[in-house]
């Protein structure tokens, strides 16, 4: 009887260890996800930071900005470019739009016109703060924030796609 009552306990005692070790198994998955985790929203907060910087620094009040960079995909950026300044009646006023990487203001002046410039919703981005490593891009962007000015997305312009173009006109869908 004393053999049958030592294998049990030495048998609870295997059940035991086994379950400790899944336990701690189980703590070591956990750990990593959680960190996995803290690294992806590190990454995710460091873009985010620097949309509200650039977005703050320019004193931009608008939850919609069009990054327009002097530099990149020169299609892209000129013929976007030359849609908002055609088109700026049609425009939705309350978008910001901001031009970045500006090396020459003059030429710049040249090329959309200087009352295009004065605009109450065009910015000249000086600092380039939409220039930040973490958030440049070759292409223009529309970004969009929420309430609490945390970015809420972000899509290279194409001025083909009727969506993103609605996005930024003082248009009802059916007109375009």
């Amino acid at each position: 009887m004393t053999g049958c009552t030592l294998t049990g306990i030495n048998s609870s005692s295997t059940k035991f260890m086994m379950m400790k070790s899944f336990v701690k198994k189980a703590l070591i998955c956990f750990t990593c996800s959680i960190v996995s985790m803290a690294c992806y929203k590190k990454r995710l907060d460091e873009k985010q930071q620097s949309y509200h910087d650039a977005v703050e620094k320019n004193d931009i009040n608008s939850l919609k900005v069009l990054v327009i960079p002097r530099a990149g995909c020169g299609g892209c950026i000129s013929g976007v470019t030359y849609y908002v300044v055609k088109n700026y009646d049609r425009l939705d006023t309350s978008m910001a739009i901001v031009f970045t990487g500006v090396g020459d203001l003059k030429l710049l002046k040249n090329q959309v016109g200087a009352d295009f410039l004065n605009k109450p919703n065009v910015i000249i981005d000086k600092d380039s703060y939409f220039q930040s490593s973490t958030i440049v891009s070759d292409y223009p962007t529309l970004v969009k924030l929420n309430q609490q000015r945390e970015m809420q997305s972000v899509v290279n312009f194409d001025p083909d796609d009727k969506k993103l173009l609605h996005e930024i006109m003082k248009m009802t869908p059916s007109s375009l």
